[in-house]
């Protein structure tokens, strides 16, 4: 999971797996990115999981709707990837 925010978002998401027992969650916190990069971030922690010879077994992109003019591009290319997406 690549969410943006580095503090709220995280920690909701560790809380929210510690109570689901969810004990392979990954979380990789963004700080002051638009959604565009967060998904490239995501397509490249996929990457470097698949080079270990692991692969995940969905990757989430978590990121806010605000005034990003990117925001459209970014679920487009998400998608793409086979993303599961979560925006507000």
């Amino acid at each position: 999971m690549v969410c943006e925010g580095k503090y709220t978002e995280p920690r909701y998401f560790a809380a929210l797996s510690d109570h689901l027992r969810l004990h392979t969650l990954v979380i990789k916190a963004t700080e002051g990115v638009d959604p565009r990069t967060l998904v490239d971030i995501a397509s490249k922690e996929r990457r470097r999981e698949e080079h270990y010879g692991e692969q995940f077994d969905f990757v989430y992109c978590v990121f806010d709707r605000d005034s990003h003019p990117q925001f459209d591009e970014a679920t487009d290319v998400a998608q793409a990837h086979g993303f599961k997406l979560a925006r507000s």
